[in-house]
């Protein structure tokens, strides 16, 4: 397919895609951006439906851990957050009487 047949087909799939999605999708065309990319695919996939996005049901897809629209997830190893003891805390002073 010769490039002007490619930007055909890009602009006809395009023209398919919901008015709110079609950013996302042509930033993922221009080849800059590998979060659009990965976005776009999911919206596709999931008929651009946020929710099913969300809770998508293939685990098996090599997209599925990069998916959009899913909870921050911690940065410390594992995704288990280290949280240090609060001295403050109620029973946790030495001098503390019970």
């Amino acid at each position: 397919m010769d490039k002007v047949q490619l930007e055909i087909e890009r602009r006809k799939w395009c023209d398919r895609i919901p008015e709110l999605y079609r950013n996302v999708f042509r930033r993922a065309m221009k080849g800059n951006s590998l979060r659009a990319a990965i976005n776009a695919k999911c919206q596709d996939c999931c008929t651009w439906q946020r929710a099913e996005i969300k809770d998508c049901l293939v685990p098996c897809c090599p997209l599925y851990p990069y998916r959009p629209y899913q909870p921050k997830k911690d940065k410390t190893p594992h995704g288990l957050a280290e949280k240090a003891p609060n001295p403050l805390s109620v029973g946790t002073l030495e001098n503390e009487r019970p």
